[in-house]
């Protein structure tokens, strides 16, 4: 009993620009990652820029206001200041929320600039 090796019996498809074309396709699609840590990365990613956009909204006090209650004693975190306050009594979340649309924009805007060819 004899194994052929002949290769021009074997049936393989003929190669046209129609498959050529499908697998260029394939190879341009955006996969999604499957490590744990860019997703984790990318997760993280989604929270910090929802923050940044609705921060401003969802501020509980002014960012600039001063609620002096104290001479210059930073207060530590508390229920109604949640990350507690600065030297001059400013809530510290809320300059975080606020103060996070502002770096968005200038690592947008920064890396707009760096792109070659413009």
């Amino acid at each position: 009993m004899a194994i052929s090796t002949d290769i021009s019996t074997a049936e393989t498809p003929p190669v046209t620009a129609d498959s050529t074309l499908v697998t260029e396709r394939r190879a341009r699609r955006l996969r999604l990652p499957r490590s744990r840590k860019v997703l984790v990365g990318l997760g993280l990613l989604v929270l910090f820029v929802l923050l940044a956009v609705v921060g401003p909204l969802v501020a509980p006090y002014d960012p600039s206001a001063s609620l002096s209650t104290t001479n210059g004693v930073p207060q530590p975190p508390s229920a109604a200041h949640w990350l507690g306050t600065t030297q001059i009594q400013q809530d510290v979340l809320s300059q975080m929320l606020v103060g996070g649309r502002s770096t968005m924009l200038v690592a947008v805007e920064r890396r707009v600039r760096q792109r070659p060819g413009r």
